[in-house]
Order: structure tokens, then C-alpha cells, then sequence
């Protein structure tokens, strides 16, 4: 049974409030991100102590490091780690250099355009793919294979007529030379900072496509408790069999989160922080799940 949409809006009044008076981010361990080393995942991350009043903040790296087993075994503990230096912006919207997915406009509304894109930001070359977008699509985020690109993108046109727009998630699957027919599936509502889902990149393995990100959870007694109330889902696409599943990772999770994913020796490692007691911004922690992928 659906939940009534008054106690649906629990979960996002706090969201609502936190960043309407501008984005923080937790203290603690936050911003995890996976990297595939020797056949072994080593998620690295901040962690930011609270200063006391009238004390200088320490000048020591803020960044750690733990390395595991493709399922899940810490091979190395929790370890100081080089400084891990900032991406540009481009680098997350895609894993390959010089090639990203936009939307341009046209006489019928929006178009997905796979760019080439020179060093200095200018169009070497556009591809139209063919599949269509929502009327106000905004792209989180693409990756490419050999012959594919999935990108995740948000739609928040809503299909409501009460006053309310509701932020779509969706994953797209098409060939890279946009000379096959494309497919594009929803994933949810998912929460989000600004304008932007909380979300990994897709990442692809055991021919199907994974995203993991984050929505409000399922049952009132959830929504009602803010340790509770969000839940870190993975959601995996088919191309073939057009099927969709959806799986809750296990370990708290919040609106107020980043998220990673990836894959090695036939295993998805997922990372995101959390508030630990579900305030904003709160204290944070890594939480990591790992999933065997399934043979395709």
C-alpha cells in the first residue's frame, strides 16, 4: 500500500531545510572513492576531526585508505594515504577523457549527444544517439565500454498535476556510434543536493548495467526515523531482457551522501558516508557492501 504523501514529505523536509541554507558537508570519514589496485579494491577517503575552540585544525593528510578482497576481506586496514587530489568536473561525468553525453536542444524539446571535446573544452564532434530524453534533462554521469555508454540523468518535469514535480533518476544504455537502437529505463525518485542525484557513475559487468544511490525508504516507522529514513539501494539493468532489479544494501545511509562503484574479478564494490546518528550535517563514516555479479 502507498504511503500518504504527507509522511512521504518527512524525509525530504530535512533535506529541504539543510541545503536551503547552503550544502555542508559531515565531519568525519566522507567523499569515499574506489580504485581497482592489483586486483583488490582500495577505497580511499577523508576524514576531518572536529578542532576545538581556540585550537588550530591539524595540518596532518586527512586522507585514509583500506584495501580489500574482490569479496569484501580487508587486506590492508585503515592507513594514511597520499594525498588523493581533486578531479576536475569532467573526469566524474565520465571515465574516458575527451568523450561526455549532452543534451542539446532542437525543435522538438532536447537531444543526447555523444561530444568529443578538445583539452581546452572545445566540440571536436557530435554524435546524435538515438534515444530521447525527458523535456528537462540534466546528465549525472557516463561510462563507456569497448562498444556501449550508459549514463545516468535526471528528469524533473514530474508527471503530477497536484503542484508537485518529483526528480526522475534514469539509466540509458546505447551504443557508442549511435548507429543501434538505444533503451532507457526509470530507477526512482532519487535524493538529492541541489539539483544533482545522489548516485555512482554506472559501471558495467556481467553484461548489465549497476548504479547504486540513495532514496527515501519504504515504511512509515522508517521515514519517521532519522537514522532510518534513507536507504542505499543497487539497482542493476539488463539491455537484452530489459530487466530491471533493485537490491537495499545493507548499513545507514542519508540524502546527504557521495557514493562510488566499482568492479573487479567478477565483483561490484560500493562505497558511500552517512551521518552516523542521521543529523545534518552530522558526523561521517564509509560503509561499503560488496555483491558477486551474477553470470549473464
Amino acid at each position: 500500500m502507498a504511503l500518504p504523501k504527507m509522511v512521504l514529505q518527512l524525509a525530504w523536509l530535512g533535506l529541504a531545510v539543510g541545503i536551503a541554507q547552503g550544502h555542508q558537508d559531515p565531519s568525519g570519514e566522507t567523499h569515499p572513492s574506489i580504485e581497482v589496485i592489483d586486483g583488490k579494491f582500495a577505497v580511499a577517503f577523508r576524514a576531518i576531526e572536529e578542532t576545538p575552540v581556540g585550537q588550530l585544525r591539524s595540518q596532518k593528510n586527512p586522507f585514509f585508505r583500506i584495501i580489500y578482497s574482490p569479496d569484501g576481506k580487508v587486506v590492508v586496514p585503515r592507513h594514511r594515504a597520499q594525498e588523493v587530489p581533486e578531479r576536475p568536473w569532467a573526469e566524474h561525468r565520465s571515465n574516458v577523457a575527451g568523450l561526455v553525453v549532452e543534451t542539446k536542444p532542437t525543435a522538438e524539446g532536447q537531444r543526447f549527444v555523444l561530444t568529443s571535446i578538445r583539452i581546452e573544452g572545445t566540440p571536436l564532434h557530435e554524435t546524435p544517439l538515438p534515444v530521447s530524453p525527458e523535456k528537462h534533462a540534466e546528465i549525472s554521469a557516463c561510462t563507456f565500454t569497448d562498444k556501449w555508454v550508459g549514463f545516468t540523468w535526471t528528469d524533473s518535469t514530474g508527471d503530477r498535476t497536484d503542484g508537485d514535480t518529483p526528480t526522475s533518476l534514469y539509466l540509458t544504455h546505447v551504443a557508442r556510434d549511435g548507429a543501434q537502437p538505444g533503451s532507457r529505463i526509470r530507477l526512482g525518485e532519487p535524493a538529492l543536493v541541489y539539483s544533482f542525484p545522489r548516485a555512482s557513475p554506472p559501471v558495467w559487468a556481467g553484461g548489465r548495467w549497476w548504479v547504486v544511490w540513495v532514496k527515501a525508504a519504504n515504511t512509515l516507522a522508517e521515514l519517521q526515523n532519522p537514522t532510518t529514513a534513507w536507504q542505499t539501494v543497487l539497482s542493476s539493468y539488463d539491455p537484452n531482457s530489459g530487466k530491471l532489479t533493485e537490491e537495499r544494501l545493507p548499513g545507514q545511509s542519508h540524502w546527504n551522501a557521495h557514493l562510488d562503484l566499482k568492479t573487479t574479478k567478477g565483483w561490484l564494490c560500493a562505497a558511500w558516508h552517512a551521518s552516523q546518528d542521521g543529523d545534518y550535517p552530522g558526523v561521517g563514516r564509509i560503509i561499503t557492501a560488496f555483491k558477486a555479479v551474477p553470470s549473464p
